[in-house]
């Protein structure tokens, strides 16, 4: 197997509470330390069989998906065309912001270089409040089959 599929229960931190400065050097956060843990102890929501049948090719291209199904709540502004202080529909919530743990969480998992990551494809779903936040990730070599049908799926996903 050369591709891998998993969904992670839970969102990363942002990037803008990821790491913090001290003595001019940048150290991962409380938040982003327990996140990459977290991850990396779950196997990244991945089965233990599918991590142990994952060949991976360090000189691969790689395209890297990730879906983050966010609650309505936090994306939408609920007010907006009801008043004037809701200036826009959608609350700043930036997928960049969640991408930079989850990659460097998928490198420690799986010994991919990020660098590896060619192609990025980064979705945000409003899912409903009463449900539980979670992401889904895909790594799979730039222009396989599966990855191709991966990509299309998340660009197909009904929002």
């Amino acid at each position: 197997m050369y591709h891998l599929e998993l969904r992670y229960d839970g969102l990363p931190p942002s990037v803008n509470k990821l790491y913090f400065h001290r003595g001019g050097r940048r150290i991962l956060s409380a938040s982003g330390r327990e996140f990459k843990t977290r991850f990396i102890n779950s196997g990244g929501g991945a089965s233990k069989l599918d991590l142990m049948n994952l060949t991976l090719d360090i000189t691969a291209k790689y395209c890297l998906i990730l879906v983050f199904f966010i609650k309505k709540k936090r994306l939408v502004n609920a007010s907006f065309g009801k008043s004037m202080r809701a200036k826009y529909q959608y609350k700043a919530l930036d997928t960049t912001n969640l991408v930079k743990v989850t990659e460097d969480a998928i490198q420690e998992l799986l010994g991919i270089p990020d660098q590896n990551n060619f192609l990025h494809l980064q979705r945000k779903i409003a899912i409903p409040d009463d449900e539980d936040e979670y992401m889904t990730c895909f790594l799979g070599p730039v222009g396989e089959d599966k990855t191709n049908e991966a990509l299309k799926r998340a660009i197909e996903w009904k929002t």
